[in-house]
């Protein structure tokens, strides 16, 4: 049987019944790209799965592996300078000279997530990198612009007795505490000479500045020294901030002393960051334990404005950002003006993203649960507390007993012999 040779049809004319695209496909084409569909839909899936079981994860890796024991390390000797992150060299002059000088108290926040222990030594290398490389830069620099700053090194806390509280991170943050005590109280025998104070804690050591605040300054004469208790990235209560719990009120006003400003930071809907915060919100009780309070309401303190309206506040009212992280001793901090709008809504301060991407959070639950690696209010803190400090210490000038400077060192005399006076004529 012969076959009647068809005639080869050219690419594009009338005779084509599809295009010439089409004749080279896989005929299995259709199905293939089902089954890639059904695949890409089951990846999204598993990823926001996966995704949504991040904060489970990343705490169940922090968590510590046994329960809480006492350290073996002691309390530290805070009259040795090898115990502070930060201590002047030389002491400032005391509060009889004029005008009258101000110190910030700083206490800085957690900076280990390990699972080891539940509280960190204060030679841990880790922790130690950490506190040096992004949190003294980024959050004690802005008040040092202004103020001696005495920064001590104490047994914190690990990550997970901050996020989770319970007995065994009552245990631990009361021990932490205890070392902050410690060093304050030598602070104010050894060095504060009857000077002004600003307290300023951030996350884990806002908890504890807090405790310091309603321990320490509830006397007429410490009331009189406290200037203000900055409480950074610290989730802190409106009944903080009232006559019966800290005996201070809110910093309503860039004028004010005697009060507390604290503030967490949000972008807007950012639920997992919100979620953070308020799973942070720890109280010292009366009785000095730990309770966790994510229902109250929060205290929100705008930096940008110095006060703790709502009101929006623009970006051209924004004094600038910084991230200062590893930055070399001596170098400036690179300002970033303008880079952020900014609004206390519900006890938060809703954010805007910055444009500069070292001033974002990293999209990782490490980062979210940790004090940020950046200050987006480095140059509003500068202004704030140089302010509040040139006001307490013209109003302590103005209203408060000067202290009496110390009395001059003892000096040694040397009694000489008691001699004959004739044996001093040379007489018989």
């Amino acid at each position: 049987m012969v076959h009647e040779q068809q005639p080869e049809q050219k690419s594009g004319s009338p005779n084509s019944s599809q295009p010439s695209y089409a004749r080279h496909l896989n005929p299995r084409f259709p199905y293939l790209a089902v089954g890639a569909l059904i695949l890409a839909i089951v990846g999204v899936f598993s990823t926001i799965w996966y995704l949504s079981g991040a904060p489970q994860r990343y705490m169940d890796a922090i968590t510590p592996t046994s329960s809480y024991t006492l350290p073996k390390s002691d309390i530290p000797d805070y009259l040795d300078t090898s115990s502070w992150a930060i201590i002047p060299t030389q002491k400032p002059e005391g509060a009889w000279e004029t005008p009258w000088g101000v110190d910030v108290f700083f206490v800085h926040s957690t900076t280990s997530n390990s699972a080891a222990r539940w509280n960190i030594p204060i030679d841990s290398v880790d922790a130690r990198l950490k506190l040096k490389a992004d949190i003294l830069p980024n959050y004690a620099a802005p008040f040092a612009a202004s103020a001696p700053v005495y920064a001590p090194y104490y047994r914190q806390a690990t990550l997970f007795a901050e996020l989770h509280a319970s007995s065994n991170s009552e245990k631990a943050l009361t021990l932490a505490y205890g070392d902050v005590e410690a060093a304050f109280k030598t602070y104010m025998s050894e060095h504060n000479q009857g000077r002004a104070i600003i307290i300023a804690g951030v996350g884990q050591g806002g908890l504890h500045a807090q405790r310091l605040i309603k321990d320490h300054f509830q006397t007429e004469d410490m009331k009189r020294l406290f200037v203000a208790g900055y409480l950074i990235e610290t989730p802190t209560t409106k009944d903080f901030a009232s006559e019966n719990v800290s005996g201070f009120e809110p910093c309503h006003t860039d004028e004010q002393i005697h009060c507390i400003a604290s503030w967490n930071t949000i972008y807007e809907n950012d639920g997992a960051r919100t979620q953070n915060i308020l799973s942070r919100t720890l109280e010292w009780t009366d009785d000095n334990a730990i309770v966790s309070s994510p229902s109250k309401e929060l205290l929100c303190f705008n930096p940008s404005m110095g006060g703790s309206s709502s009101e929006l506040v623009a970006p051209k009212l924004h004094r600038g950002s910084a991230n200062t992280s590893n930055l070399a001793d001596g170098q400036a901090p690179t300002i970033i003006e303008a880079a952020i709008a900014s609004q206390c809504v519900g006890g938060f301060l809703v954010v805007s993203k910055p444009s500069e991407k070292s001033l974002r959070m990293p999209e990782n639950q490490a980062a979210k649960s940790m004090t940020p690696a950046y200050n987006l209010f480095y140059s509003d803190v500068v202004f704030d507390a140089a302010k509040r400090a040139r006001i307490a210490s013209a109003w302590l000038d103005k209203n408060a007993p000067k202290p009496a400077p110390p009395l001059p060192p003892i000096e040694t005399i040397e009694i000489a012999p008691i001699q004959k006076i004739e044996k001093i004529l040379d007489t018989p």
